[in-house]
This record gives C-alpha cells, structure tokens and sequence, in this order.
C-alpha cells in the first residue's frame, strides 16, 4: 500500500483565507442593493457562505481521495468532453441579461466556463506527465509562463486593439445565419451605414 501523504497545511490555510476574502468583497459589492431587495444586507453574504461551505466540505472529501486516481484517461477525458459539451450548450439554452454565458436548471444556475477551469488544469496536468517520469516541470512551467507572457502582452495589449481598430465598425457586425442560429437579430451591414 502507498504511503500516505499528508496535507499541505499552508495550503490549506491560503485557500481558507481566499474564501473568507471573497466573502467579505461579496458582503462589501452587495450589502447595499441587498437592503433594497430583500430587506437585509446579509442575504447575498449569507447565501455565498452556504455555497463556501458546500465548497469546504467538497474540498474536504476531494482531500480523502487519492489524487493518483485522476490521471487516468478515462477521467480526464471524460471530464474534458462534458465540460466541452457544456460550454457548447450554453449557446443554445435561452439567454440571460441577453448573454449566453449562464445554463439555467431549476434554482440553480452556473457558467460552464467556471467548470472549464479545473477540466482544463487536469487535462494539463494529464498531458505533462503523459510523456514519463522524464518529463522536466521546469521545462513545463517555463513554456507556460511564456505563453501567459506572450498572450498578455503581445496578444491582448498588441494584437486584439489594432485588430479592433483596424475593422472599426466591422467589429460589431453579425451576419444573418449566425445570428438565426444564436436567435438574435441580425446586424444592419456597415457597409450600408456608412457615410
């Protein structure tokens, strides 16, 4: 039988006090509109600190697990592919403050992007030491922070603005089969709007 290995304590801490900031900037946005709505300003504080509860105590069970388990392909790609399908259907579920970011079922309602996250670390990690034991992290690491680099300075700061300027009113342009498929109104051609 494996060694156990024992909690990462300072871990452990740093993602307690995490949840606890978070909760005091969700009780600081939303006190005030709180009051208005529903008579106290600890409704949103207090419905964020049942769902960090739940969140602990998945925490807490996900730390009883065997993390070997996790790499195998079967939960990785399984994972993978029903986030995938998720952030998919999210298009074709009715809109909400007319975006298509949110899926609604029943009281409840989450964006698949946020279950994009952990799927995403997990098929990375899965990927990473796919390769055998002689796989460096430093090699890893170093990739990825350049391609963060990269992506924020180059992509985001250089790319996507002069992209924006240079289609101007393009930009903001959707034609008629694709706005069919997403159910809005199609956008009137630049083309013809320009003086």
């Amino acid at each position: 039988m494996a060694k156990r290995v024992s909690v990462d304590r300072w871990l452990f801490v740093v993602t307690l006090l995490l949840i606890f900031a978070g909760l005091v900037m969700v009780f600081s946005a939303s006190a005030v509109m709180a009051k208005e709505r529903y008579g106290s300003a600890y409704f949103f504080l207090l419905r964020q600190l049942g769902w960090a509860a739940i969140g602990v105590l998945l925490m807490i069970a996900a730390m009883q697990l065997d993390y070997r388990r996790y790499k195998h392909p079967a939960v990785v790609f399984s994972c993978l592919g029903f986030t995938t399908l998720l952030l998919i259907a999210v298009f074709f579920v009715d809109r909400a403050h007319h975006t298509h970011r949110w899926i609604h079922w029943g009281p409840l309602s989450f964006q698949p992007s946020e279950m994009a996250k952990p799927a995403l670390i997990l098929f990375l990690a899965f990927v990473s030491l796919a390769s055998g034991p002689e796989t460096e992290v430093k090699v890893l690491a170093t990739g990825l922070a350049a391609g963060i680099l990269l992506d924020a300075t180059v992509i985001r700061a250089l790319l996507v603005p002069a992209v924006v300027s240079l289609f101007g009113r393009w930009n903001w342009w959707l034609p008629p089969a694709p706005a069919r498929l997403l159910r809005v109104e199609p956008s009137p051609s630049p083309a013809g709007s320009a003086s």
